[in-house]
């Protein structure tokens, strides 16, 4: 009887520990993307500057864009890009995020909607052209305003968006592929400046078609320069940072509360088998 309950034990005992994923902490924050649903228009040039401003705490980003759009007939045109989307596998959901937009200089008011809604105002929607199917769970800038035949308007667009929170990896995206949704061809330029109040590890910027790399006093500039058309393969330009190192844990079968149990119990098990010996040998 002792015997078996002694077996009951052990195997109550055994319980081992799920496997947890171990990966590396990390935060992405996408946003860009001037898009068009009207016929007739097309954007000469797209020129955007953004600042990232690497801190103690995290990352911010300063955007200003800036596009020259042009229609051959008077209309109201729709226009659309993707709003900053903040992405982490930790930590804060969420970031801080401010949003001006300009016509010709003068304010303009916007409304946020989703990709689906997208559809509902005719525009044309295929992931490819921002760099992947995610896309589908971003949400998008909306606004409208009446353009001049043959008249440029200048639109700028002015984002800030605080902070990404320090992990292992932080990453920044810049879509350029939406200008394919306007007519004939993009002049566009992205000029990426990163500061380092806070050293990262180490840090890249691709893809590396198109672009030039530069460094002065405030810290170091990626910029591409690159003609936006039908046969364009670049979408989206990326910066990657390393904030920390990574060290991988590997998942441990039992936690120490099981193996004292484990080894308790076969103890036990061999000091009575060696009483019952000791017992019959008299």
């Amino acid at each position: 009887m002792c015997l078996g309950l002694l077996v009951v034990f052990i195997v109550g005992s055994y319980q081992p520990i799920p496997c947890q994923a171990d990966i590396a902490n990390t935060t992405d924050l996408d946003m860009g993307g001037t898009m068009s649903n009207s016929s007739g228009l097309s954007m000469l040039r797209a020129d955007v500057g953004i600042r990232l401003v690497h801190t103690e705490e995290g990352m911010n980003a300063s955007v200003v864009g800036q596009f020259s759009v042009i229609s051959n007939v008077n209309q109201t045109a729709h226009l659309a890009f993707v709003y900053p989307e903040y992405w982490a596998n930790y930590g804060q959901s969420y970031i801080n995020i401010e949003q001006q937009i300009f016509v010709n200089g003068i304010s303009v008011n916007y409304t946020i909607i989703s990709w689906e809604n997208l559809t509902t105002y005719n525009f044309q929607t295929d992931p490819t052209e921002f760099g992947g199917t995610w896309i589908e769970g971003a949400e998008f800038v909306l606004f409208s305003y009446p353009m001049v035949a043959d008249e440029t308007s200048l639109i700028k667009v002015i984002t800030e968006a605080y902070p990404m929170e320090n992990g292992h990896y932080s990453y920044f995206s810049y879509i350029v592929g939406s200008a394919k949704t306007f007519g004939d061809i993009t002049h566009q330029t992205v000029e990426m400046h990163i500061v380092e109040e806070k050293q990262f590890l180490e840090f890249s910027f691709y893809p590396e078609n198109f672009m030039t790399v530069s460094t002065n006093d405030t810290g170091t500039t990626a910029t591409w320069d690159m003609i936006i058309d039908s046969s364009c393969n670049v979408s989206v330009v990326h910066f990657r940072g390393k904030v920390s190192e990574y060290v991988r844990v590997l998942p441990v079968p039992y936690n120490v509360a099981q193996i004292v149990g484990i080894g308790g119990s076969v103890v036990i098990i061999a000091l009575i088998l060696v009483v019952v010996f000791v017992r019959r040998r008299h």
